[in-house]
């Protein structure tokens, strides 16, 4: 992926990506994650995969909150479950900001308000062939980045972890 990085944005972008792997029952999942983003372990159970953006840092010896956003995230929490549940049903969802429907393992991309001070841009699907409704692939990031080259960014390095998003049945 190639991004020419703005000197006044906050969003600066590693030129390379590492591939993300995790199990999840019966299905070995993988994705591509830009370098400026690391893997800390998170704590709860609707976010089986976080990482955050923090660039020249080591997860091992530098102490990475899971609540610091920029995060690119596999999620499952009530906003997830809520717009792809939303989706299935009407074609849409009451509040995006942005919704566009997808062919292939992804449904919808989607822009939506997501607490307070941030936003969520999400792939919606069902993970693992159905096994686990609801899912959405996504990027959570502060208001203050909409409209501007750090959103795009942002949105760039999580369009290239869905184009890259592997399931596999073990």
């Amino acid at each position: 992926m190639t991004i020419q990085n703005d000197p006044n944005g906050k969003v600066i972008l590693a030129p390379t990506s590492h591939l993300v792997e995790d199990e999840f029952d019966e299905v070995s999942i993988s994705f591509k994650v830009n370098d400026s983003f690391v893997h800390v372990e998170s704590h709860a159970m609707e976010v089986p995969i976080v990482e955050v953006y923090a660039p020249g840092c080591d997860p091992e010896y530098d102490d990475i909150n899971e609540a610091t956003f920029p995060s690119i995230s596999l999620l499952c929490d009530e906003v997830a479950y809520e717009a792809c549940e939303s989706f299935k049903e009407i074609g849409d969802i009451p509040g995006a900001i942005e919704c566009q429907a997808l062919k292939g393992i992804f449904k919808f991309c989607a822009k939506l308000p997501y607490d307070n001070e941030l936003l969520i841009y999400m792939y919606g699907f069902d993970m693992a062939d159905g096994a686990l409704e609801n899912t959405a692939l996504c990027v959570i990031y502060p208001k203050e980045y909409e409209g501007t080259n750090d959103e795009k960014r942002l949105i760039a390095v999580l369009d290239e972890s869905a184009k890259s998003y592997r399931e596999i049945e073990e």
